[in-house]
């Protein structure tokens, strides 16, 4: 049990310089992650609602997976006693962003749907009584 106890100490500052590692990598990943949603994020209307929707999708899935590894990073450094400092919340402000857009390209897709199908008609079979 001592000599199990003697290597689990010898190798905690190894443990450390990783997580320290890690954290600074996944820093920078997420600020990449931020700024590509704030350049790529879908506002304009130059895009279908479905490639929207995808678009919204990989991002929220990106930036879910970023903060759950920031929180098992935070864990690790409280468990290892390293400064944990300020979390920063900047990915939960884009998922809430992620979130009130979805929501509004999901609105956007019903009207956008019937459009296209009116769009597809051929006026030849269009029956007038029924478009108005």
């Amino acid at each position: 049990l001592a000599k199990r106890m003697r290597i689990m100490e010898d190798q905690v500052p190894l443990l450390q310089s990783r997580i320290v590692a890690e954290d600074k990598a996944n820093v920078q990943r997420v600020s990449d992650l931020l700024s590509n949603w704030e350049q790529n994020k879908p506002l304009m209307g130059n895009i279908t609602p479905d490639d929207a929707l995808e678009k919204l999708n990989k991002f929220e899935f990106n930036m879910k997976k970023s903060q759950l590894d920031q929180e098992n990073l935070i864990k690790a450094k409280d468990a290892l006693g390293l400064d944990v400092g300020a979390s920063d919340n900047a990915i939960s402000g884009c998922l809430d962003e992620v979130a009130g857009l979805t929501e509004v390209w999901e609105a956007v897709s019903k009207p956008f749907d019937s459009l296209t199908e009116l769009k597809d008609t051929l006026w030849a079979t269009a029956v007038m009584r029924k478009v108005r």
